[in-house]
């Protein structure tokens, strides 16, 4: 990459970093250039990976692939650039290194979410070395990333922060970090505020149902036009229909198990 031979300790580290922030079951390799991509009068040079034993040149990747190949040519770039200035200036390197990630979850897998900010904050302290210091800023709408910190997530060092939009502006609330174990739980968490993590028709109809399992009285017609509600909403597996069956055999509504 930028026409530097595989030996330079720039194209060491841009390997490096690639296959640390590879998905799973896949390894993200630099490829040789290849020529000619657009046809025979097309003599300019293109970065290729090497995936299934195939060449693929940027045009062929997805648009995950792209986000964190980019990301990690970035984060390369930028410290070698900071030690490469050294020559210029008088004066220690900086030795502190910053990364700002919007959407770190844009275009991954589910897989893929689940272990790469992690694998991010691995290759960052990799990069900024013994004595360097960093700080990763991430944002992210996927419940999987949120897990992923679990077993990883410093609370005398690492901040998590909900961000919220209304009337003022967007508002950031530091928050304490509980885990919430599944990405189902951390949906329903105070970082999403969903409801429940189902649809919107099943989430309405569980609504109802527990607001008429409250009631002292419910009547037989009631309870009949909720489960309608609830078979249209909820897979015959879901773990609501034993606590349903249950309430309305109570009531004198038992027609044959769900």
């Amino acid at each position: 990459v930028d026409g530097k031979p595989s030996g330079t300790k720039e194209f060491r580290a841009l390997a490096a970093c690639l296959e640390a922030l590879s998905p799973p079951g896949e390894r993200l390799e630099i490829g040789p250039l290849k020529f000619g991509v657009f046809g025979p009068k097309d003599d300019r040079q293109y970065p290729t990976l090497m995936a299934h034993g195939r060449q693929l040149v940027p045009a062929e990747w997805g648009a995950g692939v792209r986000r964190i190949v980019a990301a990690a040519y970035a984060l390369v770039w930028a410290w070698h650039e900071n030690e490469a200035a050294r020559t210029f200036v008088d004066g220690p390197p900086e030795r502190s290194l910053v990364v700002l990630i919007d959407e770190v979850d844009s275009h991954l897998h589910p897989k893929w979410q689940r272990r790469i900010l992690p694998t991010i904050l691995a290759a960052v302290k990799a990069i900024a070395g013994d004595g360097g210091r960093y700080q990763v800023i991430a944002t992210t709408h996927a419940p999987l990333v949120l897990a992923s910190l679990e077993s990883c997530f410093d609370h005398g060092r690492d901040r998590w922060f909900d961000m919220d939009a209304g009337p003022q502006g967007t508002r950031a609330e530091s928050r304490d970090f509980e885990p919430e174990g599944s990405a189902s739980a951390w949906l329903e968490s105070a970082a999403f505020d969903l409801g429940a993590a189902y649809s919107e028709e099943a989430e309405h109809a569980l609504q109802a149902a527990r607001a008429l399992m409250t009631q002292r009285k419910p009547g037989i017609r009631a309870i009949r036009a909720v489960e309608a509600l609830l078979k249209r909403g909820l897979p015959n597996e879901d773990p609501f229909w034993a606590s349903w069956y249950f309430y309305k055999t109570r009531w004198g509504a038992h027609d044959a198990p769900r």
